[in-house]
């Protein structure tokens, strides 16, 4: 999104989380049916095969018609509403205020050192970051959203009484923080320094600009994001009663399986998880433009009547 020098306007604030919130629900409309598919394929301990891949998929609904088996893919839906819309509002609706507040005070020092161009930039990667270390505060309700997926969670208990009964709710949260703040950072880097590549000085980018920006953005993301990635899942993935830290797995890692097992999943990810980052991103921002629109006709038709 774009930022402007100064303090935001309290509604631009509004329209920046507007938009994000309508991006994420937008998202889950789209993709949640793919997400949960891919998490049922992955949580499935025996051989996927042709003969048990409906049954895999679709579970108790592998013997129904086509709408209820559809229906099935929505499971989990109502957390998962909660934790996207959640997660893209505060992760692009409150990075623009985040990236101003910060050049209210350390922005001089920013174009100082590497220039208007590239200060701005860095300016837009660091907040993303600190944007990054907060969205760890979502993890518990990422975990449940999982676990309704793939059957762990049966029945219809509130997200509240999960909650309470999760005995480690922020379990692996540190490395997740530490995969958030790199994801995020190389997020708004990768995609504004494209941006100030392909946008002429003072014009508001075209859709087609706005899509390729958050398009290597979120390639960025995904891609340097990855080794982290790697360790916070396998931290998660030990026993609960497990005292092995994340520095100890990595070193595993490094032992028995080589530096390439940081880039595992990588190729899934980039083609899973990349189109909807891309697509969430470029619908917050294009939407914040249009609401934004809005408010520039209300103040010139404010102007015009008090002149």
């Amino acid at each position: 999104m774009h930022i402007s020098e100064g303090k935001p306007s309290p509604r631009s604030g509004v329209a920046s989380v507007i938009a994000s919130a309508t991006a994420g629900f937008s998202e889950l409309l789209i993709f949640h049916p793919i997400d949960t598919i891919a998490k049922r394929l992955i949580n499935n301990r025996g051989h996927n095969s042709r003969k048990n891949l409906p049954s895999v998929l679709f579970r108790d609904a592998a013997n129904q018609n086509a709408l209820t088996k559809y229906q099935s893919l929505f499971k989990g839906f109502r957390y998962a509403v909660v934790y996207k819309v959640l997660q893209r509002s505060y992760q692009f609706g409150c990075q623009p205020i985040v990236a101003v507040w910060m050049a209210g005070y350390a922005g001089a020092y920013f174009e100082r050192k590497l220039g208007p161009r590239k200060g701005k930039t860095a300016l837009q990667a660091f907040a993303g970051s600190l944007i990054g270390l907060g969205e760890v505060a979502l993890l518990p309700l990422d975990s449940l959203k999982v676990k309704r997926q793939t059957g762990v969670v049966q029945g219809n208990a509130s997200i509240f009484s999960l909650l309470r009964s999760e005995p480690r709710p922020f379990r692996g949260g540190t490395w997740t923080a530490a995969r958030n703040m790199v994801g995020c950072f190389a997020l708004f880097g990768a995609s504004a320094a494209v941006k100030d590549l392909i946008c002429a000085p003072g014009m508001t980018p075209t859709w087609t600009q706005t899509f390729f920006a958050s398009f290597c953005g979120a390639a960025g993301c995904i891609a340097f994001a990855s080794p982290l990635d790697v360790i916070k899942v396998r931290v998660q993935a030990t026993p609960i009663d497990s005292h092995v830290s994340g520095l100890q797995i990595a070193k595993e890692l490094v032992r028995k399986e080589g530096w390439s097992a940081f880039t595992k999943g990588l190729t899934p990810k980039l083609l899973a998880t990349g189109p909807k980052l891309t697509f969430s991103f470029t619908v917050a921002q294009l939407l914040y433009t249009f609401i934004q629109g809005f408010e520039g006709i209300d103040n010139a038709l404010l102007e015009k009547g008090n002149s």
